[in-house]
């Protein structure tokens, strides 16, 4: 799935290692490859890009399992991804600059959140949609579980402002987004 890779080779690889139509280059991105507007915009049909959205919607079997997964759990409370890098807390949508239904909740919580958050170590985090970070692109694990689950929650963590993250900030990292995310399940509970 890339894991190994990333140790072993390409330390910011992005991709599964699935083999491609393209001898020399492996993989897709897991987060270009769901059922939503799928290789439309925001990624690649080139086997060597980054950004390459796979051979078909699910191609990956990590993209297909996760959703299979997803798919099974019939009232599903969050679905939260987590990427690096940028202190950033996102809300669907990425396919569309259109505002998802939960939006005005999810960025009220989500600002609270990030509030919590800089108490812990002072880092600032910016809340807003992915679309508004990115601009369009198709194919996200966050706007597909959106779309098809409709659960309460759903986010997209940037973590701290550096792909690589160095071996003394992980456990920082962890200690605040704890926090933001206690402060998310918190707050969605007490709000009804």
């Amino acid at each position: 799935d890339g894991y190994a890779y990333t140790w072993e080779v390409d330390r910011t690889w992005r991709k599964t290692r699935k083999p491609t139509t393209n001898l020399l280059c492996n993989g897709a991105d897991p987060n270009r490859n769901w059922d939503v507007n799928w290789g439309q915009y925001g990624s690649s049909s080139n086997p060597c890009s980054n950004g390459y959205h796979g051979d078909y919607v699910f191609s990956e079997p990590e993209t297909l399992q996760l959703a299979q997964f997803v798919n099974l759990i019939p009232d599903l409370f969050a679905y939260i991804s987590f990427h690096s890098f940028g202190q950033l807390l996102m809300t669907p949508y990425a396919f569309t600059r259109n505002a998802s239904v939960e939006n005005d909740l999810l960025v009220d919580i989500g600002q609270i959140s990030v509030q919590n958050l800089s108490t812990v170590h002072g880092r600032e985090y910016r809340v807003g949609s992915i679309n508004d970070f990115f601009g369009n692109v198709a194919g996200s694990s966050v706007d597909y579980v959106a779309l098809t689950k409709t659960p309460k929650i759903v986010y997209c963590y940037e973590l701290n402002n550096n792909h690589i993250l160095p071996p003394e900030e992980i456990q920082s990292t962890g200690q605040e987004i704890f926090v933001s995310l206690m402060t998310i399940f918190t707050e969605t509970v007490n709000r009804g």
